[in-house]
């Protein structure tokens, strides 16, 4: 069960953007310490000025700027807008969805309920909304790395949403999400950051942020769904670039990590995946979260350790000493067994 904490967590919001942040993010966080790099102008409030960065860049210095100084870190794109849920769900939603209906019937309302009444549900967010949503949901489910529900139509992860959402639940485990809007408590900023920039440093380094944090977290990886996403607009990040193959290389090279063969269910960038990762808890309607409450570094890479291969170069360049101290612990542990 959900263990609600009485402390306020402190929270800084993180965002890179061309010369200064919006206004409507100004007054949107107010309350929240605010930091951010800019790409194309220099600007006297902004950490750094980092002209031709990648997405992952930007993410990275602000990282840099920040770590150990708070208790959660909102990384956000520079491009949404925020919605939340009311108290109570119309109920009209859930019969629209389980009346029985001829087929072309329930393709029409299926997608009329993933583009129309699904958004429709969502009210325009407010500074005190947000805040306390975020804050009652970080003091009771006290996640590791967290996202919120998005607008737009993917249809994978539609799916999840509207399972939960149709009981009222307001929040599911994590999966596949849009990392334009991601929350890092410390311990998990500290276990899954720095973003990657081998790859490319755009669509394909939030995947190690996903897969790993589900893996080491459990179920105090969770998506928040009274809280949503839109995105305002979509840049070219470069000419030519596939962010679809760049999922894809990534997913490939991360799948080598995976102690269990049956579990390399990473041949899609698409999130399809999370059916046969994650759907069988739904049908179960097992939502409490995992029993374990990794507090350091170490506890999550031993817990990660379960199912990925510390050696594999995504964590080991990341946290060589780490990973040595648990190895050599239980060595010892091993070796003080044997002498028993």
């Amino acid at each position: 069960m959900a263990k609600q904490t009485t402390a306020e967590p402190s929270l800084c919001v993180l965002t890179q953007t061309a010369s200064d942040i919006r206004p409507y993010y100004r007054r949107l966080f107010e309350g929240f310490d605010i930091f951010f790099v800019t790409f194309k102008q220099k600007n006297p409030e902004a950490v750094d000025f980092v002209p031709g960065s990648t997405w992952s860049d930007g993410r990275n210095r602000l990282w840099e700027h920040v770590k150990g100084r708070y208790d959660y870190y909102l990384f956000i794109d520079d491009d949404i807008e925020f919605f939340h849920l009311p108290p109570v769900f119309p109920t009209t939603l859930g019969q629209l969805l389980q009346r029985r209906l001829h087929l072309q019937e329930k393709l029409r309302i299926r997608r009329l309920v993933s583009v129309g009444a699904r958004a429709l549900l969502y009210q325009q967010a407010t500074p005190q909304h947000l805040r306390r949503i975020l804050l009652d949901k970080i003091k009771t489910y006290q996640p590791m790395v967290a996202s919120i529900a998005i607008t737009q139509v993917l249809e994978s992860v539609m799916a999840l949403d509207r399972h939960s959402l149709l009981r009222n639940r307001r929040v599911r485990p994590l999966g596949w999400f849009d990392a334009q809007v991601t929350l890092f408590s410390e311990v998990g900023a500290r276990l899954l950051l720095p973003y990657d920039t081998e790859f490319s440093g755009w669509w394909s380094s939030q995947i190690p942020i996903y897969l790993l944090g589900h893996l080491a977290f459990g179920k105090r990886a969770i998506s928040i769904l009274d809280l949503a996403a839109q995105n305002t607009k979509h840049s070219i990040y470069r000419p030519g670039y596939d962010g679809f193959q760049d999922c894809l290389s990534m997913s490939k090279w991360l799948s080598e990590g995976l102690l269990n063969p049956s579990r390399n269910v990473l041949d899609l960038p698409d999130g399809s995946f999370i059916d046969q990762a994650f759907a069988g808890a739904f049908t179960k309607q097992k939502v409490t979260l995992a029993e374990h409450r990794a507090k350091t570094l170490e506890d999550a890479l031993a817990v990660l350790g379960g199912s990925f291969d510390l050696h594999h170069p995504y964590i080991y360049t990341r946290h060589k000493e780490a990973v040595d101290a648990l190895e050599a612990k239980r060595n010892g542990e091993v070796a003080k067994e044997g002498h028993g």
